[in-house]
């Protein structure tokens, strides 16, 4: 009976985002959210728990919205699983999406009118995630190396 109440579900969730979709093409319309967005925050495990990391990098939303407008999506229903990094796009300051890359294969996306599990094959899934730890160490200020000049200090210093 559990796995009848499980396929049910996956096909019921597989059908409402097929026709929700309706003329959305997935591809340009992820593409064109990442690039409305003016901040990112990307949540992580590390070996200290939950993390999270957030950054302004136009050049990394605009990689990030090139790799998403060149793949193809195939709806897929809900597999009901949590994954991370989840990466969160903002437009001054109001959550836009939210990507999600699961079992190494699929987007979770939820932006606006695109809303559910995707196929986007291990290339892209590999490179989302990627690009999601590639950010990971951008809140830590560099260490300043002897005799540099901080920022800080750097207001101090009349040319």
């Amino acid at each position: 009976m559990k796995n009848f109440y499980c396929t049910f579900v996956g096909i019921v969730s597989l059908l409402a985002v097929s026709s929700a979709l309706g003329d959305v093409k997935p591809a340009k319309y992820l593409s064109d959210v990442v690039q409305e967005a003016d901040s990112v925050v990307i949540e992580y495990y590390s070996a200290t728990g939950k993390d999270e990391v957030a950054f302004t990098d136009k050049l990394w939303l605009e990689r990030l919205a090139g790799v998403l407008e060149r793949s193809s999506y195939v709806v897929r229903g809900h597999c009901f699983c949590i994954s991370n990094p989840q990466i969160q796009l903002y437009r001054k300051k109001e959550k836009i999406g939210t990507l999600s890359g699961h079992h190494g294969t699929k987007l979770r996306a939820y932006a606006g009118q695109i809303s559910g599990d995707f196929s986007v094959g291990a290339q892209v899934g590999k490179v989302i995630v990627d690009l999601a730890i590639e950010k990971k160490p951008a809140n830590k200020a560099p260490e300043p190396t002897p005799g540099s000049v901080t920022p800080r200090a750097a207001e101090g210093i009349s040319r």
